[in-house]
Parts: structure tokens; C-alpha cells; sequence
């Protein structure tokens, strides 16, 4: 989970691994601005969320 493994990492690390992870999980798309930084910066704040289907972002914290 990378919630876990990256609250309270920098900004820049937690962009290029969710970047990396998105791309490996959904066959080589791509999380475009903005919404690679705003998850990004919900993951270092240690924040819960979830994307729902329709691709909106829940913050449950």
C-alpha cells in the first residue's frame, strides 16, 4: 500500500512511484496532471482515499 510506505516522504518520491506503480497496475497508462500530484500529496500526507469507478476521488480522512 503506497499510503504506508511513502506518508511523510517527499513530494518528488512519491510522485515517480505512483507514477511507476499506475503504470505497471492498468497495462502502461498514464495518472496525468493534476491528479498525479493531488494523490500524490494525499499518499504523503498519510491521507486515505479511494477512486471510484467513475474516476472521482474520495478522501475518507
Amino acid at each position: 500500500m503506497l499510503r504506508r510506505e511513502f506518508s511523510g516522504r517527499p513530494l518528488h518520491d512519491v510522485r515517480v512511484a505512483l507514477a511507476s506503480r499506475w503504470a505497471a497496475i492498468d497495462a502502461g497508462s498514464r495518472l496525468a496532471e493534476p491528479d498525479l500530484t493531488r494523490v500524490a500529496v494525499l499518499i504523503s500526507g498519510g491521507k486515505r482515499f479511494r477512486l471510484e469507478p467513475d474516476g472521482r476521488l474520495v478522501i475518507e480522512d
